[in-house]
Protein backbone atom coordinates (compact mmCIF):
# COMPACT_ATOMS: atom_id res chain seq x y z
CA UNK A 1 0.00 0.00 0.00
CA UNK A 2 1.46 3.42 -1.15
CA UNK A 3 4.70 3.88 -3.27
CA UNK A 4 6.75 1.12 -3.06
CA UNK A 5 10.02 3.65 -4.06
CA UNK A 6 9.62 5.08 -0.59
CA UNK A 7 10.17 1.16 1.12
CA UNK A 8 13.12 0.29 -1.69
CA UNK A 9 14.65 3.80 -1.06
CA UNK A 10 15.00 2.86 3.03
CA UNK A 11 16.19 -0.14 2.43
CA UNK A 12 19.19 0.73 0.04
CA UNK A 13 19.67 3.53 2.72
CA UNK A 14 19.78 0.85 4.98
CA UNK A 15 22.05 -1.49 3.08
CA UNK A 16 24.25 1.56 2.67
CA UNK A 17 24.67 2.35 6.29
CA UNK A 18 25.13 -1.18 7.55
CA UNK A 19 26.25 -3.44 5.52
CA UNK A 20 29.63 -2.94 3.32
CA UNK A 21 29.82 -0.67 -0.20
CA UNK A 22 29.70 -3.66 -2.33
CA UNK A 23 26.99 -5.48 -0.58
CA UNK A 24 25.09 -2.45 -0.74
CA UNK A 25 25.94 -1.56 -4.71
CA UNK A 26 24.50 -5.04 -5.24
CA UNK A 27 21.75 -4.67 -3.76
CA UNK A 28 21.20 -1.08 -5.04
CA UNK A 29 21.61 -2.54 -8.85
CA UNK A 30 19.20 -5.21 -8.32
CA UNK A 31 16.00 -2.39 -7.61
CA UNK A 32 17.22 -0.59 -11.03
CA UNK A 33 17.51 -3.12 -13.03
CA UNK A 34 14.21 -4.55 -12.09
CA UNK A 35 12.88 -1.28 -13.17
CA UNK A 36 11.11 -0.39 -10.33
CA UNK A 37 12.21 2.89 -10.24
CA UNK A 38 14.80 5.39 -11.97
CA UNK A 39 18.38 6.18 -10.64
CA UNK A 40 17.57 10.27 -9.76
CA UNK A 41 14.02 8.50 -7.96
CA UNK A 42 16.24 6.31 -5.97
CA UNK A 43 18.25 8.77 -4.38
CA UNK A 44 15.44 10.93 -3.71
CA UNK A 45 13.90 8.28 -1.74
CA UNK A 46 17.18 7.10 -0.79
CA UNK A 47 17.12 10.80 1.01
CA UNK A 48 14.00 10.44 2.57
CA UNK A 49 15.24 7.20 4.30
CA UNK A 50 18.39 9.11 5.57
CA UNK A 51 15.48 11.67 7.24
CA UNK A 52 13.37 9.07 9.00
CA UNK A 53 16.50 7.85 9.99
CA UNK A 54 17.95 10.56 11.58
CA UNK A 55 14.17 11.70 13.23
CA UNK A 56 13.79 8.26 14.33
CA UNK A 57 17.73 7.98 16.01
CA UNK A 58 16.53 11.31 17.48
CA UNK A 59 13.61 10.16 18.95
CA UNK A 60 14.12 6.27 20.08
CA UNK A 61 18.30 5.62 19.43
CA UNK A 62 18.99 3.27 16.35
CA UNK A 63 21.51 0.82 16.28
CA UNK A 64 25.05 1.99 15.45
CA UNK A 65 28.27 -0.44 14.15
CA UNK A 66 31.54 0.96 14.55
CA UNK A 67 30.89 2.35 10.71
CA UNK A 68 27.66 3.69 11.30
CA UNK A 69 29.00 7.58 11.87
CA UNK A 70 31.53 7.04 9.25
CA UNK A 71 29.24 5.73 6.52
CA UNK A 72 25.98 8.33 7.56
CA UNK A 73 27.66 11.40 7.11
CA UNK A 74 29.27 9.75 3.20
CA UNK A 75 25.93 9.67 2.57
CA UNK A 76 24.82 12.75 3.52
CA UNK A 77 27.67 13.98 1.23
CA UNK A 78 27.24 11.81 -1.61
CA UNK A 79 23.60 12.49 -1.95
CA UNK A 80 22.40 15.42 -3.51
CA UNK A 81 19.26 15.94 -2.03
CA UNK A 82 20.75 14.87 1.28
CA UNK A 83 23.95 16.88 0.83
CA UNK A 84 21.51 20.18 1.83
CA UNK A 85 21.03 19.02 5.18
Amino acid sequence: MGDARYDIGWSVFLADLYTDDELAETYRSAFLSGGGCEPEELKLFEAIGLIRWLLLDRGYGMPRKETTEERLAKLIETNPYASRL
